[in-house]
C-alpha cells in the first residue's frame, strides 16, 4: 500500500513538493540580492502556508539555485512560537546567535558570539561590535522569523530592541525575514512602538490562497506516478468545497485518497470526503469567523447566504456594486477578506467576488443560527439601541425584532448593527428570512455521512459477514461519539433538529448490527 501522498498537519519541508507562490519567492530573494540586503514582512491567514514558505526560502539546495554563496550567505529558520512572555530581549538575541553560531565555520567569529551570550545583558553596542565582525567575514545572515508577533506583542520588547534591531538590519549584513499573521504594525503591545520607524524597513509579502491553475498542479504532481488518480469531476468537486486554499486543498485531497482506498462508489467516496472534512475543517473556521471584526462577519454573512441561495459550487459571485446595495463602503472590507484569502475575486470583463470554499457557507449558515433563543442579550440589545429602531418605519423595526428569535445572540454587534442600518436593511431582512425559512433546506442538500460501511461481496459466508458487522459497528460507533460532541457543543436543548434525528438514527442502526451479531453468533455456536 502507497502513502498517502497529500499531507496537512505540518508544514511541507522538501522543495519539490512546494508549489506556486513563485512572485511572493521572487519578491523576497530579489530584496536580499539587491545592493541593500533588504527584509521582507510575509503576512498571511492562519495554515495559508507561512512556515511552509520560509522553510522553502532557508533550503540549501533553493537558495543555491536562486543564486545564494553558500560561503557568503547563512538562511537560519527559527520558529518563535515557543518565546512565551517571560522571555526578554536577550534570551531573544542568546538563541539567534546561538543558531548563527552552529552555522558559521570562523572559530574567532564563534569565539566572539560565546562572549557575547555569556553577557547577563545583551545590548547594540555589544551587537553592533559583533555584527560589524560579521561584516568584516563577508557573510550575509539572513534570520527567517516565524510567528514574529511573538516579539511584537511581547511587552518586554521595548522600543530600545527594536529600534537596536533596525539599526543592526540597515548598518550591517543582517537581513530579516518574519512572518506573521496581520501586518506587524497592527501587531504591537504599545503605541510607542507602533510608531516607531522599525516597521518601514520591510515590504509586505500577502499571501493568499493559490490560484486554481496551482491548485490542480499540486494535486497532478502529487499523484504523478502513483496508485490512485483522481477521476472525474473530483478535482472540481474538491475545489468547491476546500477552494484553493492549500491548508485545506491538501485536507480535502488526503481524505479523498483515503476514500479512494476503501470503496469504489464515486457518490460514498465523496460522502465520506465531505464528513471528514466538515469535522476536521470547522475548528480552523471558527479561528478565522472569531478573529473577524464586525464588519468582514457581515460581509462573510451576505458572500454566505447569497451564495447558498444559487445553490452553490465554484460560480455565482456578487459584483462589488450588489454588494453595495447590501452593505455600505463594502470595498475595504472586501480587501481584507481577499487579502485574507476568505473571498476570492475573479478577474474578468467584470469583477466577481464568492467565498473560498462551500463548506465555509455552511459553516456560517450553521454560526448564524447557533445558540439562539438568549432573550436576555436581544433585550439588552433593543435597549441600547432604541434610537435606532425608533427611526425604522414601523413594520421594518417590526421585522427586525422578528428576526431576533432565529438569530445567534453573540453577533448583535454585527448582524444586529447591520439591520439598523438604514440604507441596506431592506435587503438585509429579505437575505436573512429567506436563510430561517429555508434552513432546513439548505442542510438537506449537503452530502450526508456514509450510512454504512462498504457492502460485502455477494454470496459471503458467516464468518465474512461477521468481520464486516464488526467493521460497520466500529464505523457507526466512531460516527455517534462524533455527533454526541457536537450535540453537546450545541446543548441538549439547543441541537438543531437535523443533528438530533441523526443520532437517533444511528443509535438505532447499532442496535440492529448488535442484534445481527448476536443472531448469527448463536447459530456459529449452535444456539
Amino acid at each position: 500500500m502507497t502513502t498517502n501522498p497529500f499531507t496537512f498537519g505540518n508544514p511541507i519541508t522538501n522543495p519539490a513538493r512546494f508549489i506556486g507562490r513563485l512572485r511572493e519567492i521572487e519578491q523576497v530573494q530579489s530584496r536580499l540580492l539587491n545592493a541593500e540586503f533588504e527584509s521582507s514582512s510575509i503576512v498571511g491567514e492562519r495554515r495559508i502556508g507561512k512556515t511552509s514558505l520560509l522553510k522553502y526560502l532557508a533550503h540549501q539546495d533553493v537558495t543555491r539555485q536562486a543564486g545564494f554563496a553558500e560561503d557568503k550567505y547563512i538562511f537560519i529558520y527559527l520558529d518563535l512560537q515557543m518565546l512565551d512572555p517571560t522571555k526578554t530581549p536577550t534570551d531573544f538575541w542568546q538563541r539567534v546567535l546561538q543558531a548563527i553560531k552552529r552555522r558559521i565555520n570562523n572559530q574567532a567569529l564563534q569565539t566572539s558570539i560565546e562572549d557575547v551570550c555569556r553577557e547577563s545583558a545583551i545590548d547594540t553596542f555589544l551587537l553592533d561590535d559583533l555584527f560589524s565582525f560579521v561584516d568584516d567575514t563577508n557573510l550575509h545572515i539572513v534570520l527567517l522569523l516565524d510567528e514574529f508577533e511573538r516579539v511584537t506583542q511581547n511587552e518586554k520588547f521595548d522600543l530600545d530592541f527594536f529600534s537596536g534591531l533596525r539599526a543592526m538590519a540597515i548598518h550591517h549584513h543582517l537581513a530579516l525575514i518574519t512572518s506573521s499573521r496581520q501586518e506587524l504594525v497592527e501587531l504591537t503591545h504599545s503605541k510607542e512602538v507602533k510608531d516607531s520607524p522599525f516597521f518601514n524597513i520591510f515590504a509586505n509579502v500577502n499571501l493568499r490562497p493559490l490560484s486554481e491553475d496551482e491548485a490542480e498542479t499540486l494535486i497532478q504532481t502529487y499523484l504523478a506516478e502513483n496508485e490512485i488518480a483522481f477521476q472525474g469531476r473530483d478535482i472540481g468537486y474538491i475545489l468547491e468545497i476546500a477552494g484553493p486554499h492549500p491548508y485545506f486543498l491538501q485536507m480535502a485531497c488526503s481524505f479523498l485518497y483515503e476514500a479512494y482506498r476503501q470503496v469504489e462508489d464515486t457518490q460514498l467516496r465523496r460522502r465520506l470526503l465531505n464528513a471528514e472534512f466538515r469535522e476536521k475543517a470547522a475548528p480552523v473556521f471558527s479561528d478565522y469567523w472569531h478573529h473577524s471584526p464586525a464588519d468582514q462577519r457581515v460581509v462573510l454573512t451576505i458572500k454566505a447566504l447569497r451564495h447558498l441561495e444559487r445553490g452553490g459550487g465554484v460560480g455565482g459571485g456578487d459584483t462589488l456594486e450588489q454588494l453595495k446595495r447590501f452593505y455600505g463602503g463594502v470595498e475595504r472590507t472586501l480587501l481584507a477578506l481577499e487579502k485574507r484569502g476568505l473571498i476570492l475575486a475573479e478577474r474578468g470583463d467584470t469583477m466577481r467576488y464568492r467565498p473560498f470554499s462551500l463548506v465555509f457557507c455552511d459553516w456560517v449558515a450553521d454560526e448564524l443560527i447557533a445558540r439562539t433563543g438568549d432573550e436576555t442579550v436581544w433585550n439588552n440589545w433593543q435597549a441600547g439601541q432604541t434610537e435606532r429602531l425608533n427611526k425604522l418605519p414601523a413594520e421594518t423595526k417590526q421585522r427586525v425584532m422578528g428576526l431576533m428569535p432565529y438569530l445567534n445572540s453573540t453577533h448583535a454587534d454585527s448582524i444586529g448593527d447591520w439591520l439598523l442600518n438604514l440604507s441596506t436593511v431592506n435587503l438585509a431582512i429579505p437575505l436573512l428570512e429567506n436563510f430561517f425559512g429555508s434552513y432546513q433546506k439548505y442542510v438537506s442538500n449537503r452530502p450526508a455521512a456514509p450510512d454504512v460501511a462498504p457492502p460485502p461481496a455477494p454470496s459471503v459466508g458467516d464468518s465474512t459477514r461477521i468481520q464486516h458487522l464488526r467493521r460497520q459497528l466500529t464505523i457507526y460507533t466512531q460516527n455517534l461519539n462524533k455527533l454526541e460532541e457536537q450535540e453537546a457543543q450545541h446543548g441538549i436543548l439547543n441541537t438543531p433538529t437535523n443533528l438530533r434525528n441523526e443520532i437517533d438514527a444511528t443509535r438505532s442502526k447499532i442496535e440492529e448490527i448488535k442484534q445481527e451479531l448476536e443472531e448469527l453468533g448463536k447459530k456459529e455456536t449452535g444456539d
